[in-house]
C-alpha cells in the first residue's frame, strides 16, 4: 500500500528524498493555488527551511511523490513531524499528470520566522529539485531569488547528507 506524498522544498530532489524514503518515486509535477511557498519555518540548524503557507493571492508548485506506506514513519523522523512541521494526510493539489486534484499527504510549518534565512546548500537542493522536475521558469526564478546564507558548520551532517544527494544527482555543489 502507499500513498501520496507533495514535496514542495529541499525533497523534490529525488535522490534526496530515496535517501530517506527509498520507495519513492516521482510521479509527476503539482501545483496549489491559495498557498505559497516561503522560506520562514525555523530549522533546528537556526536556518529557515521551505514552508507552505496560506496566501489567498498564492500559487505554490511542487512534485508528486507515491511512497511506500512503511516509509511514511521515516518521513514524519525527516520532517520533524509534530515538532518542526504537522502532517497533514488529506491535503488536496492539483495533479499535471492526472489533470485534476488528488488528496495528498505533505506537511506544513507549526511556526514560521521572517527573520531567517536558508543555508546555501538548503536553498540548492529546493531549486535542483525543481528543476529536475521541471518546474514553470517562474517557479524557478521564485526560488533563484531567495537570499541565502553559508552554513558555519562545514562539517554539519544534515549539509554532508545534502551535498552527497547533489552528488548523487549529478550536479556539482
Amino acid at each position: 500500500m502507499s500513498f501520496l506524498y507533495f514535496a514542495y522544498g529541499s525533497n523534490m530532489l529525488t535522490t534526496r528524498l530515496q535517501a530517506r524514503c527509498p520507495s519513492a518515486r516521482p510521479l509527476g509535477r503539482a501545483v496549489v493555488q491559495g498557498w505559497c511557498v516561503d522560506f520562514v519555518k525555523p530549522g533546528r540548524d537556526g536556518s529557515a527551511k521551505a514552508g507552505l503557507l496560506p496566501d489567498s493571492e498564492g500559487e505554490a508548485h511542487g512534485v508528486l511523490f507515491g511512497i511506500a506506506r512503511a516509509d511514511l514513519p521515516a518521513l514524519d523522523r525527516a520532517e520533524a513531524a509534530g515538532k518542526g512541521y504537522d502532517r497533514a494526510d488529506s491535503f488536496v493539489v492539483f495533479s499535471l499528470a492526472e489533470d485534476g486534484d488528488v488528496p495528498v499527504v505533505t506537511y506544513l510549518p507549526r511556526q514560521t520566522r521572517k527573520d531567517l534565512l536558508p543555508y546555501d546548500w538548503y536553498h540548492r537542493l529546493c531549486l535542483e529539485g525543481a528543476r529536475q522536475h521541471d518546474l514553470p521558469l517562474v517557479w524557478l526564478a521564485k526560488l533563484e531569488a531567495v537570499a541565502t546564507q553559508t552554513d558555519p558548520n562545514p562539517k554539519r551532517a544534515a549539509r554532508l547528507h545534502a551535498l552527497e544527494a547533489l552528488r548523487l544527482y549529478q550536479v556539482a555543489p
